[in-house]
């Protein structure tokens, strides 16, 4: 089975690196000083969950590959996603698995939008990572979770997904295949979609967030309102309860902001059409209220 990890930041070169120790057949599509470095010493993982390792790969730019993969993980930042696409195109047959771990909801469906001929799945991971240099990746935390499956009609080999799982369980990735993943991708994004949404709007970290009462007003209503939007999908958390994800705020760093903070604050590209205008979207479409979650998405630019 070939894999093709594409983008090879914390995330894409701790799932590169460790199917390529399990012996799996993997190839990595990285570009610039990053491809370079990995090309000349291999690639470079600190892990806390395997510790410091070497990993000699295969790797190579989108233009460069030139064979058919059986499987793309795509671990990319959704404005990135017309490259892979382009990739995609030239890469996958139409019994091609193609897995993406991005944030947000929808995410699938917005990739079948623009490549349908191959088997898109949805997945969340939970996991953190970066890149150190070129040529150098880091995972960090015990937290070691991907959670995958078919979006809704789609006639998938169960079998054939339920090896990948396999694969990637013996890589030590805590793999879990499920027959709809929407629930983990909702339930991911309110966490994230959340904290990302209201902290980049009041322009605020974790700890001055959760000192300041009204803004974590704001917080709460934004969570219920995802959650409601969860449940117009039909995978909504039995017995949610906001509280719950207010304490994931009191448990971060106090320094702590998400990365479309971070991009929006640099003004760089951001994930701003997956974080806060597909699920406006979404919402319009199914005829979901989500009067505060609208008003932070309106401020920075949403249009019907």
């Amino acid at each position: 089975m070939k894999f093709v990890i594409f983008g090879i930041g914390g995330i894409g070169g701790t799932l590169g690196s460790f199917l390529t120790l399990n012996g799996e057949d993997v190839t990595l599509i990285a570009r610039g000083a990053h491809l370079e470095k990995i090309r000349c010493d291999g690639l470079k993982v600190t892990s806390d969950l395997k510790g410091e390792l070497r990993v000699p790969v295969k790797a190579c730019t989108a233009e460069e590959y030139d064979d058919k993969a059986d499987v793309v993980i795509l671990c990319i930042k959704s404005y990135a996603l017309d490259g892979a696409i382009a990739f995609l195109k030239k890469a996958c047959t139409p019994d091609t698995i193609v897995l993406h771990v991005l944030n947000g909801i929808g995410i699938g469906d917005l990739i079948a939008s623009k490549f349908d001929d191959a088997h898109i799945l949805d997945g969340a991971i939970f996991m953190t990572g970066f890149i150190k240099e070129p040529g150098h990746t880091v995972q960090l935390g015990q937290m070691n979770r991907l959670v995958f499956g078919p979006r809704p009609n789609d006639d998938v080999d169960m079998k054939k997904l339920k090896q990948i799982e396999e694969k990637l369980i013996s890589s030590g990735i805590n793999a879990e295949l499920k027959e709809d993943p929407r629930f983990e991708t909702f339930n991911k994004f309110r966490g994230f979609g959340t904290f990302a949404s209201v902290g980049t709007f009041y322009d605020v970290n974790a700890e001055q967030l959760r000192n300041d009462e009204q803004k974590m007003a704001t917080y709460r209503k934004v969570a219920r309102e995802i959650h409601t939007l969860a449940e117009a999908n039909g995978v909504g958390v039995a017995n949610y309860d906001v509280e719950n994800d207010v304490k994931g705020v009191f448990n971060m760093p106090a320094e702590m902001t998400s990365s479309f903070y971070k991009d929006m604050k640099a003004g760089k590209i951001s994930e701003i059409e997956t974080v806060l205008y597909e699920p406006m979207r979404m919402a319009k479409q199914l005829g979901v209220e989500m009067p505060e979650f609208e008003k932070i998405a309106r401020h920075f630019g949403f249009e019907e």
